[in-house]
């Protein structure tokens, strides 16, 4: 009889056996034995191999959800940030928008405020900041009314009158709505 080295114990197993004729033949409980342990190898390797990709699939997506959210975080970061500068924008304007005061200010200094308030928008643009302008009629989604005016004039409802503090949008998104003064038609 011959013996193979060949199990994940070390353990001897007869493979073959000799027949009174010198033939050797495979042992029949032999093969059934290796075939189950075969199966079984292979079942517990496909359970692993499963296993394997559902703990790399699960990682796969929480590196996205991870990176959605760091995102996510980041534009909050930012939108906060650039709403505790706005207000130092809306004070340069102040400034400016009293033009008689303005021009008495000696010119060099005035030039240079007006270009560091060049270089405060230019930044902002860089990141996506833009002022809302494009309306001459009260929408709700970009303005927040601040002051009605009663009119009898049915064209003039809804019209803007004053922009008391200017909006801004991030990326299209509207992040402080411009406030304003706005027409509204008389009910009777």
């Amino acid at each position: 009889m011959k013996k193979d080295q060949e199990d994940d114990n070390n353990e001897d197993i007869e493979l073959v056996e000799e027949d009174g004729e010198g033939t050797e033949i495979a042992s029949k409980d032999k093969i059934k034995q290796l075939r189950e342990e075969l199966k079984t190898c292979k079942t517990d390797s496909k359970e692993h191999l499963e296993g394997w990709q559902r703990a790399r699939a699960d990682y796969q997506n929480l590196q996205k959800s991870f990176d959605v959210e760091k995102g996510e975080i980041r534009r909050r970061a930012q939108t906060e940030l650039i709403l505790e500068i706005l207000p130092n924008l809306d004070n340069f304007d102040s400034a400016m928008a009293n033009t008689e005061v303005w021009e008495k200010v000696d010119e060099k200094w005035r030039r240079g405020i007006e270009y560091i308030r060049q270089q405060l928008h230019k930044t902002l643009e860089d990141y996506g900041v833009v002022e809302i302008t494009e309306a001459k009629i009260f929408n709700p989604e970009i303005h927040e009314p601040l002051e009605i005016e009663d009119t009898d004039d049915e064209s003039k409802d809804h019209e803007i009158i004053k922009v008391m503090q200017k909006g801004y949008k991030l990326n299209n998104k509207v992040i402080r709505p411009a406030k304003v003064k706005i027409y509204s038609l008389k009910k009777e």
